[in-house]
């Protein structure tokens, strides 16, 4: 009886740590408040899967980020500068799967306010993004 029980309370013990230990799960590939940081990590995670619902999830991600946080461009082309298999997965994210009005933001801004840092990332944004809007706007 006393087996079970000292079981039973270990069991109760382990299971917060265990939940805050875990920061995302198969059906959520990034936690809350992702970084550019953050994703170039879950990219190089060996245990990430690139398709489906997660990457949709990252594309997700890439697309409202570049529209809704253009600042961050800097840091994320200082990244793709040291690392350009992430570069080629952040540019391949910017695609049909996302919203159309923000991948319109995207081109206007990698098109209009382009850090000189950034130019051949943003060009590389300009190409993904006109793409993405032209395969969204054609029927099914």
């Amino acid at each position: 009886m006393i087996t079970r029980l000292s079981l039973f309370l270990c069991t109760l013990a382990i299971l917060p740590v265990a939940a805050a230990a875990q920061t995302r799960g198969p059906d959520d590939p990034l936690p809350p408040k992702a970084t550019w940081d953050t994703l170039r990590r879950v990219f190089h995670d060996p245990n990430t899967v690139d398709d489906g619902s997660a990457a949709e999830t990252f594309s997700d991600f890439v697309v409202h980020r570049l529209a809704t946080r253009w600042s961050t461009v800097r840091s994320l082309a200082s990244l793709v500068a040291r690392d350009s298999a992430f570069g080629t997965f952040v540019i391949k994210h910017v695609d049909a799967t996302t919203d159309t009005t923000e991948l319109r933001q995207v081109l206007d801004r990698a098109t209009q306010s382009c850090p000189p840092a950034a130019k051949s990332l943003c060009s590389a944004f300009q190409t993904a993004a006109h793409h993405a809007i032209a395969e969204a706007a054609q029927p099914n």
